[in-house]
């Protein structure tokens, strides 16, 4: 059997409760004065937040000092409880609110140095800073996983504390971040759009909405600038986008970075070539439903872009990997132009061998194509070296 138990009763219980507690404290108080720190209120329960919130106002005047520590839910979604809570503290003589920002990357260096301590281990600090934006969460459990575990993996805290957020929104907002989440660069509502398929140019911008009002996502004045092409944002922490991206199945993930190619395939449809590192990132996601002739295509886009850029290491992996993927003892136009770049970026150390038959294929292909500028190019390069 159950007990009904008269709301009003129950009220009346709690406040009696409360204030024999604060009778305690007040008589603590009178013999020394006191200092109480709760940390981490978000994880507290309403009724010892009511006895927080009647406790520090019975105690107004008393020897008592309260810190309190919390972290406020994306898009500032207290329960009414703890608004109400903080609201009462609020107003108590000498109440001070103190909104603590990111570390920066030398207090981040300084956070994983007391973490690691002694350990020995190396960790960059530049690359937790990179993907935690110097939120103290992150870093510290970043630099704790890092600590044991060099695969760079999140830890179950990080992943619970995004899911829990995650949690808090609708199935529609949560598709559109796990979109947004398998973006490279800046994420653009018009491409996220394309790639959702059935979505409305309102739906798109509804969810950028959501996704700044709960802090998920923020605007990328930089990349918008850079870009030249309208509106941009991004993921406040680099390291919530992966634990948003690290729920999607695995066969929806390839789907979506294929969905992703053509989308921007339409989108930069007059600028393909510049875009190429950013078009290689989806291609390279989606091998199992493009061919490739297609990643082929944004490889050489990309090893000439960065040709043109002096970054010769970053061409001569990306010619390398048009020819892994060749696979083939013919040489056709494209085989021979990442042999080519190979042996005039020059970045053959330790690599002499392969890099001369590069070398022989390119040449006799070009030479028994007509092409002898390039069959001389590539000569010249090889025999200065």
């Amino acid at each position: 059997s159950s007990v009904m138990v008269d709301p009003l009763s129950r009220r009346q219980l709690e406040f009696s409760f409360f204030e024999k507690v604060s009778e305690r404290v007040r008589a603590l108080a009178d013999e020394q004065p006191l200092l109480f720190v709760f940390e981490d209120l978000h994880w507290t329960d309403d009724e010892s937040l009511r006895l927080l919130s009647h406790i520090v106002s019975d105690l107004e005047g008393s020897p008592v000092g309260v810190i309190t520590t919390y972290r406020d839910p994306m898009g500032g979604s207290l329960s009414t409880t703890a608004r109400q809570a903080f609201i009462n503290m609020s107003r108590t003589a000498g109440f001070e609110s103190l909104e603590l920002e990111p570390f920066s990357e030398v207090e981040t260096d300084e956070a994983i140095q007391m973490i690691v301590g002694d350990s020995g281990r190396s960790i960059s600090s530049r690359d937790v800073f990179a993907r935690s934006g110097g939120n103290p969460l992150f870093v510290g459990e970043l630099a704790h996983v890092k600590n044991g575990d060099d695969s760079g993996a999140l830890s179950s805290t990080v992943q619970l504390a995004v899911g829990a957020r995650l949690g808090s929104l609708d199935d529609r907002t949560v598709e559109f971040l796990e979109i947004c989440s398998l973006a490279q660069g800046g994420i653009r509502s018009s491409v996220v759009q394309r790639v959702a398929g059935s979505w409305s140019s309102a739906e798109g911008l509804s969810g950028v909405d959501e996704g700044i009002a709960h802090r998920f996502l923020v605007t990328d004045a930089a990349a918008a600038a850079s870009s030249g092409d309208g509106a941009s944002w991004r993921f406040r922490h680099p390291v919530v986008r992966e634990v948003v991206a690290s729920g999607i199945a695995p066969v929806r993930r390839v789907r979506l970075h294929a969905r992703y190619m053509e989308a921007l395939e339409v989108e930069y449809r007059n600028v393909l070539p510049e875009r190429a590192e950013e078009m290689v990132f989806h291609a390279e996601r989606a091998r199992t439903l493009i061919d490739d002739a297609r990643l082929v295509r944004y490889l050489l886009f990309a090893a000439r872009l960065a040709m043109k850029s002096l970054s010769f290491e970053r061409a001569a992996a990306r010619y390398t990997r048009v020819i892994e993927l060749a696979e083939s003892e013919g040489v056709d136009d494209s085989l021979a132009e990442a042999m080519r770049g190979i042996v005039v970026a020059g970045s053959g150390a330790g690599r002499d061998e392969e890099i001369a038959g590069y070398f022989a294929r390119a040449f006799l292909y070009y030479v028994s194509n007509g092409m002898i500028d390039k069959a001389l190019e590539i000569a010249q390069i090889r025999f200065i070296d």
